[in-house]
């Protein structure tokens, strides 16, 4: 892989100008000469129903089950996602570009900072997708006869190849396609959930005939519980909330693909917050009416509670028409892990920070070099019929949850650059595309959140429910923490060899002419046209 520190020789002619140095020039993201463009083919319908389902899928139908039984009901609504999806849907309708987020890292933090965020980023995706075809291979399970041939390891490896034909066809056909395929899956997923809640409403209002249990109500929220295993609970639901609501920040990565970015990121936004509510939490509360959370099949996540709650109820056909919907869920996240990881990769080769095969974007504005990669990872679904499989995908798990608290953290961090940028020039916000309500002290808010995620993931290491702490699940838990660490220090070693200085944050420069970062509005042309700031 070649990298390319940003050097006098590699910086593109789109320069600024620091204010108050107007004689310094300012490093500018690395850019290639080729022309390479997204093409923006994602309609407004589309997006509406991509931000309402596109993220759901194993995280959720799988994780929450053993978020369940590791701290009850009453811990599994817990996240700082909703301050940190405000801050993106402000930036990406401003900043409509490949790469989103980690590319405001680069440019409101500094490019070492974005450089770590955007391989994690890259790599969080390339993990998820062989993950969720895993746990559809194990989902394919639940209407397996016992001591069938098909629980046989060779079976699972064709249900791979299987899943993955499908999967390539979309991903080769492009956006366009990807966005149609996830506006019929979210449909199917959103109404599942809503109809999971109008279920559960009837199971915990004893109005299921089959039901063996001769009541039910709030019976779970008093035994077991609605908090259980006390703060080693609390504690350990935080490492499965950071993989449950992944993937909520994709939004970010269509910005360079929607056809309206600036009108429809902000309303895509506010509806992904409407769904974290409706269809996440809202769900998650009933499931602790309708199960308990000492349930059995909750160990190790190998079954849906959703489905487990259906079943407790006598309701066969109820878990059936759950387990096929899941099915379609999870195949509509494995789909989402190839677009994002391969649209990721390519921003980041873009920005001169990959290999430069990354870069290719075919006519049809298809990446196919990072579209390679994405679906060669997908390989890594064949470690899961290993003996030792579920242990290393315990691991990745565990990486994929660091991630994305260090993924919104960063969201919120390169906000509040922006907005600090803003005032102390005197900036109008109305040169912003669209305002966050809840403005810096949002952001703030969900960064202190996510501190607090990640260091209660690295306490609960020592903290486990069952046995004593081990080195093993020690390094389990911090892997993302080192992974990101050596991104990092991996590129200040190498701008230091290329350019003979270390990366240290700079000034930020605030140039809204600029090709890559174009005005947000022409309602003020005189604060919002060519102003160049420095935030510190």
């Amino acid at each position: 892989m070649t990298i390319r520190p940003q050097s006098q020789e590699s910086r593109t002619p789109h320069m600024s100008v620091d204010i108050d140095h107007p004689d310094a020039e300012v490093e500018a993201i690395v850019e290639p000469k080729e022309d390479v463009q997204l093409r923006r083919s994602i309609t407004s319908t589309q997006m509406i129903l991509m931000a309402l389902g596109t993220s759901i899928g194993a995280g959720l139908f799988f994780g929450t089950g053993e978020a369940l039984a590791s701290g009850g009901p009453g811990y599994t609504a817990c996240s700082p996602i909703v301050c940190t999806m405000l801050a993106l849907g402000e930036m990406a309708a401003t900043y409509p570009v490949a790469g989103a987020f980690y590319d405001y890292a680069v440019r409101f933090v500094d490019p070492a900072w974005g450089f770590a965020m955007g391989w994690n980023y890259v790599m969080n995706w390339l993990i998820v997708l062989p993950f969720e075809l895993t746990v559809i291979s194990n989902q394919l399970a639940y209407w397996y006869p016992p001591n069938s041939v098909l629980h046989t390891s060779w079976c699972s490896v064709l249900i791979f190849g299987a899943l993955l034909i499908p999967i390539t066809i979309v991903s080769i056909k492009g956006s366009k396609w990807f966005a149609k395929t996830e506006l019929i899956l979210s449909i199917v997923k959103s109404t599942t959930l809503v109809i999971f809640v109008l279920t559960s409403i009837v199971i915990a209002s004893n109005g299921v005939a089959s039901d063996p249990r001769e009541t039910v109500g709030s019976r779970y929220w008093k035994v077991p519980g609605a908090f259980s295993n006390g703060y080693k609970g609390f504690i350990l639901v935080f490492r499965i909330a950071g993989m449950s609501y992944g993937g909520t920040e994709m939004l970010g990565l269509t910005a360079a693909e929607c056809k309206e970015p600036k009108k429809m990121l902000p309303l895509a936004s506010k509806i992904t917050i409407g769904r974290i509510a409706l269809l996440y939490l809202v769900p998650l509360t009933m499931l602790g009416f309708v199960l308990p959370s000492d349930h059995p099949g909750l160990s190790g996540g190998r079954f849906s509670p959703f489905v487990l709650a259906s079943e407790l109820a006598g309701l066969p056909v109820m878990a059936n028409f759950f387990s096929a919907a899941i099915l379609l869920a999870i195949f509509s996240m494995a789909n989402a892990a190839a677009f994002a990881s391969s649209r990721a990769l390519q921003a980041l080769c873009h920005k001169g920070m990959g290999p430069s095969w990354g870069v290719k974007v075919r006519n049809n504005g298809l990446p196919i070099g990072a579209l390679a990669v994405s679906l060669a990872f997908s390989l890594l679904a064949f470690i899961g019929v290993s003996p030792d499989g579920h242990a290393i995908f315990d691991w990745l798990l565990s990486l994929s949850g660091v991630s994305n608290y260090c993924t919104w953290f960063t969201i919120c961090l390169s906000h509040i650059r922006l907005r600090n940028a803003l005032k102390q020039h005197s900036i109008p916000l109305d040169c912003l595309s669209w305002k966050s309500r809840l403005g810096v002290g949002g952001s703030w808010f969900a960064m202190a959140g996510c501190i607090l995620c990640l260091v209660a993931q690295i306490v609960g290491s020592f903290l486990p429910l069952e046995g004593g702490p081990t080195v093993g699940r020690f390094f389990r838990d911090v892997l993302g923490v080192f992974v990101i660490g050596s991104f990092y220090g991996g590129y200040q070693i190498w701008h230091k060899l290329g350019n003979g200085t270390w990366v240290l944050p700079k000034p930020i420069t605030y140039d809204l002419i600029d090709p890559h970062f174009q005005a947000p509005t022409e309602k003020d042309s005189t604060s919002c046209s060519s102003i160049k700031t420095n935030a510190v």
